[in-house]
């Protein structure tokens, strides 16, 4: 392999330079190459504490057809639907404490 000639830290120096390079913009700013799509569903789902197998089901829908669903933005109303359903398990949750 080539990079079998080159140090260990010229290869880190490298990695590093390859995710700079894709995690930065021209101007600067985060790439959206690098960021998941609906990723404001899934922090609000990880920080509510619900499961995306928790929003499945509650959207009638098999969990694996709703991840593949996530692959790609949903529209304003898929997600507020879903921010409905990550606010509904909240309030159950604080409901039981």
């Amino acid at each position: 392999m080539w990079y079998t000639c080159i140090t260990e830290k010229q290869q880190h120096q490298f990695v590093t330079l390859i995710i700079h390079h894709f995690s930065i913009s021209r101007k600067g700013e985060r790439s959206k190459i690098l960021e998941r799509k609906n990723a404001d569903i899934r922090r609000a789902a990880s920080s509510a504490g619900v499961k995306l197998w928790q929003i499945a089901e509650g959207l009638g829908v098999n969990d694996g057809n709703f991840s593949r669903r996530l692959r790609r933005e949903l529209s304003a109303d898929e997600k507020e639907k879903i921010f409905q359903i990550i606010d509904n398990f909240k309030e159950q949750e604080q409901a039981h404490e």
